[in-house]
């Protein structure tokens, strides 16, 4: 009678253990699985990035988080891939550092991403949808090594290795898209082309050269695309609005908005801004590369560097400053350091008549009050005015000591090029013609023969400069 309690107690010691080892297993399978040493980082990251200089966190748009976005750009339906390249844009906006991050670690090389253009790109209906092209530009527009968050990360250094490879991966095998944009007469559908592609190559120069080697450059839509006026039809009115800068060229500079980075860019903002903004920073782009062999590629063409000289006059003074100064960079200043060495024919076909004349409406600018910038850019357009009107490299001028007929031609050539200056209106381009007559003298004799001046003494201030200046 005495030893059934003891065993009823140890049945009852020994249920009770196995329900609470039974319990610590539930529980143990209900626990959130523990983080590897990567993903506390990237969690430690995408705080840091949130709290740092009152960012926000990411905003996935319906699905509130990165899975199902990427279950979205895994979707066979168009519909439903483009929704989730509208939210990866939007995320990566809203905090790049930690959205990248993450998401190259779940898709390595955004290999959704691309599943997703393809899905989208094979659908009749959303065929012609710039969400691949706006989201692929915000995901390339984001650089590791120069985040300041991303600096928590060791894998800063990966994170933008892969994104060079998935700009390279665009290169090579999505540039026929970029074309079918480009030529499809769509004002919006071409500046999210160009937006990509200088989201792809600026800061990569092994994807520059990839692209100056392969990219058609033959296409008909380069040229219309480097013009203000945007490829689709609008009114005088709306175009007077969009462009306030008159067409002749004393007119000041077009007062455009400042364009937003292609990681903030939506539709409505293509569609603002004219496609010449955007093909200008492409070219840029391709020239920011500190590779002299890839400067030398890329103003060989002439449809790059004549579709930026030809209407900066008409450019905002900051982005004609910026745009002047890269190309003296690589031909006046690449041309003493032994760097960018462009043929002579080249370097004149670069600079003809129409982008002559548009240089000396920007330096006759140096002296106007209302216009900040006006002045560092007539500054920028007079080092390469004076480069072409001194120095034969270019093939404007000839040697000092040339009498040939060669040199009798290229005299004239230069004379005809210093007609198109205002000396006795603008103080630069009198010193301008003073330099290149003290610099060959065939080139003075040459312009003074051209000069239509009444040689009959007058009171008039006209007569009095130009005198001053033939004496």
């Amino acid at each position: 009678l005495r030893a059934k309690p003891c065993r009823t107690r140890s049945k009852t010691s020994t249920l009770l253990r196995i329900m609470s080892q039974e319990g610590n297993a539930v529980q143990e399978m209900l626990a959130p699985p523990a983080r590897s040493a990567q993903e506390t980082r990237l969690a430690t990251v995408q705080q840091a990035s949130a709290e740092q200089g009152g960012r926000q966190r990411p905003v996935w748009g319906r699905t509130q988080s990165l899975a199902g976005v990427l279950a979205e750009l895994h979707s066979s339906n168009a519909f439903l891939a483009q929704r989730g390249l509208e939210a990866l844009r939007e995320a990566v906006a809203s905090a790049p550092c930690g959205v990248l991050s993450e998401a190259l670690l779940k898709s390595p090389g955004l290999g959704a991403l691309w599943m997703a253009w393809e899905t989208v790109h094979a659908d009749a209906k959303h065929r012609c949808s710039v969400a691949p092209l706006l989201a692929a530009a915000a995901c390339l527009r984001y650089d590791a090594r120069q985040d300041v968050s991303a600096s928590l990360l060791a894998e800063a250094d990966g994170v933008a290795a892969q994104l060079d490879a998935v700009a390279m991966t665009f290169v090579q095998r999505r540039l026929r898209d970029a074309y079918s944009h480009l030529a499809s007469g769509s004002h919006t559908r071409a500046n999210a082309a160009l937006a990509l592609l200088a989201a792809a190559v600026d800061g990569r120069p092994a994807v520059a050269r990839e692209l100056a080697a392969s990219f058609d450059f033959s296409l008909q839509a380069l040229p219309r695309l480097s013009n203000h006026v945007p490829m689709q039809r609008e009114s005088a009115k709306v175009g007077r609005k969009r462009l306030r800068g008159s067409g002749d060229g004393d007119g000041a500079a077009a007062r455009w908005p400042h364009p937003p980075s292609p990681a903030d860019m939506s539709v409505k903002d293509l569609q603002a801004q004219p496609s010449r903004v955007l093909f200008v920073d492409f070219v840029l782009a391709l020239l920011s590369a500190e590779d002299y062999g890839l400067a030398r590629a890329v103003l060989g063409r002439k449809v790059l560097a004549a579709g930026v000289l030809h209407g900066i006059a008409r450019d905002p003074p900051d982005r004609a400053t910026i745009a002047l100064r890269r190309v003296a960079q690589c031909t006046v200043e690449g041309s003493h350091d032994g760097g960018v060495r462009l043929p002579t024919r080249v370097l004149s076909a670069i600079f003809g008549d129409a982008a002559v004349e548009q240089l000396a409406i920007v330096s006759m600018r140096a002296g106007r009050e209302e216009g900040g910038g006006e002045a560092a850019a007539a500054s920028a357009a007079k080092v390469l005015l004076q480069a072409l009107a001194t120095q034969p490299l270019f093939g404007i001028t000839p040697p000092r000591a040339t009498l040939c007929p060669a040199g009798v031609r290229a005299a004239a050539r230069c004379a005809r090029l210093l007609k198109r200056l205002r000396p006795t209106m603008c103080r630069i381009h009198a010193r301008l013609v003073i330099a290149a007559a003290d610099a060959n003298p065939c080139v003075a004799a040459a312009y003074l023969a051209s000069l239509s001046i009444k040689v009959d003494p007058s009171l008039s201030e006209r007569w009095l400069t130009s005198m001053a200046l033939t004496g």
